[in-house]
């Protein structure tokens, strides 16, 4: 399929460099899922069970079909034709079968969607031609514009699984902050936006709508609009690059360019989804004092998805000879956040930061002993979340118990859609000031490496490895500058 500038617009050729076929390949996927068997290993098929049906989702339903499961191994090493199904990861035919049955309902989460063997495949456009399909794979295109709404990205993208006290802990939940948002379609909210209006746009690169047919025969179909660009694009680029220097590894069969300009384009999508200013800014008394305001322009938290991820505020002052007299949130050539006593635990959240501190936004979950963890079986509770929440959001929403913030107790300034933080640092002799801020996000930083690397599994092993050759430092998502 192309476009009328020619581009290649195919689903195919855009899906398969994504995270979304990739995700029963992600090394760092499978490093977390052996140790989590390797620590509950009495509870080995339910871990199973649970972590394959969101990533391996074809292989599992045609597993269950026949009344088998994909295991560890199988979807490691296996040769089966299950196994090989399974590590093509979220597919084509497997998204859009579908069916449109509890749909953003308690029982649709964690992987409870619902696939029959009718071979019907969902699509949102009208009056499809059903004899290509039909003849070639047997499939019966069908239309429904369920394949349009959240609730079916909310299957798997819900991940609410039990700790080990028998609480269930949220380990991801960008669906239920998106319907505490202004974005929310399903009430109609100011915004407007599905999950698939940005993770897979109908524009070209220039805005303007994409048209084209939906089908390379007969010959001659008519071009239509509402064509999805199935990028599926995130914010992991990180673990696009990670697997273009190991393609043979992954043995996708997609080729490291490919997934190369798909780590473009991620971060391409995160520069579209803050903002930042600097709100005052002023020298008194030998003390300056920078009040700056981060917006969130993306339909959930800020960051979302699975917990390492994190976004950070780094702020750099300079006198009039070039000279930093202050900077929060630099970092080091690994990544790693330095002035900070450690970047491998938790830090506040802070309404004000001074010398030696930063402003990290983050989900962290720590387990019995206290300690962050990247095992969500082993969570014991949330110990911080102050991720910047979307606009519109709501104290009182039925889903809250669930996606509150942690931790931002006190800080008025703390709000839907932004947060304001005041900087404050001794500025003796200091009449000008330049100031730099910027806005980092990191997808999987160095305490999550560290962490990875000490579950001594195969798997965490081989990722590690693999982990130490790529560039980690952080994508700026947005900057400002002010002198004053």
């Amino acid at each position: 399929m192309s476009n009328a500038a020619g581009d290649d617009v195919s689903p195919i050729k855009l899906w398969r460099g994504s995270m979304m076929a990739l995700a029963a390949r992600d090394p760092f996927y499978l490093a977390v899922f052996e140790k989590e068997i390797q620590e509950n290993p009495s509870e080995q098929e339910e871990i199973e069970a649970l972590c394959t049906r969101c990533h391996a989702p074809a292989g599992v339903i045609a597993s269950e079909h026949e009344g088998a499961t994909i295991s560890f191994r199988e979807l490691t090493s296996g040769t089966s034709t299950n196994a090989s199904i399974g590590r093509d990861g979220v597919t084509c035919s497997l998204c859009h079968q579908i069916r449109d049955s509890e749909l953003g309902r308690e029982s649709s989460f964690t992987g409870g969607f619902t696939v029959d063997f009718a071979r019907k495949i969902y699509g949102p456009h009208a009056n499809p031609d059903a004899d290509p399909m039909q003849m070639f794979v047997r499939y019966t295109p069908v239309q429904s514009e369920h394949v349009q709404r959240s609730a079916l990205c909310a299957t798997c993208h819900s991940v609410i699984v039990p700790g080990i006290h028998g609480q269930e802990v949220v380990e991801q939940a960008p669906y239920l902050e998106w319907l505490n948002s202004s974005y929310n379609l399903e009430v109609g909210a100011a915004l407007g936006a599905s999950c698939q209006s940005c993770h897979m746009p109908r524009t070209n690169q220039d805005g303007t709508p994409i048209e084209t047919a939906i089908a390379k025969y007969p010959d001659g179909l008519n071009r239509r609009g509402r064509y999805s660009k199935h990028t599926l694009i995130g914010g992991n680029s990180f673990m696009l690059r990670l697997m273009a220097a190991n393609s043979d590894w992954v043995a996708s069969n997609v080729a490291e360019e490919e997934l190369l300009v798909n780590a473009l384009l991620s971060e391409e999508h995160l520069r579209k989804s803050a903002s930042v200013e600097v709100v005052d800014a002023s020298v008194e008394n030998d003390e300056a004092t920078i009040l700056v305001r981060i917006d969130n322009l993306a339909g959930h938290k800020l960051p979302t998805g699975y917990p390492t991820r994190r976004v950070w505020l780094h702020v750099t002052a300079r006198d009039f000879s070039g000279q930093v007299v202050f900077e929060s949130g630099g970092y080091d050539a690994d990544g790693r956040i330095i002035n900070v006593a450690l970047d491998s635990v938790a830090h506040p959240h802070a309404n004000e930061v001074t010398e030696g501190q930063v402003q990290i936004y983050e989900q962290v979950l720590i387990d019995a002993e206290g300690a962050p963890t990247l095992q969500a079986l082993n969570v014991s509770t949330v110990l911080k979340d102050n991720r910047i929440l979307p606009k519109g959001w709501s104290n009182s929403h039925g889903q809250i118990a669930r996606i509150r913030p942690v931790g931002v107790e006190g800080d008025d300034n703390f709000e839907g859609g932004s947060d304001t933080v005041l900087y404050r640092f001794g500025a003796s002799g200091n009449s000008e000031l330049d100031v730099d801020v910027e806005v980092l996000y990191q997808s999987v930083p160095p305490a999550a490496l560290d962490a990875a690397a000490s579950f001594r599994t195969a798997a965490s092993e081989r990722f590690t490895s693999m982990a130490a050759t790529i560039d980690n430092r952080p994508i700026q998502m947005a900057e400002t500058a002010l002198r004053f």
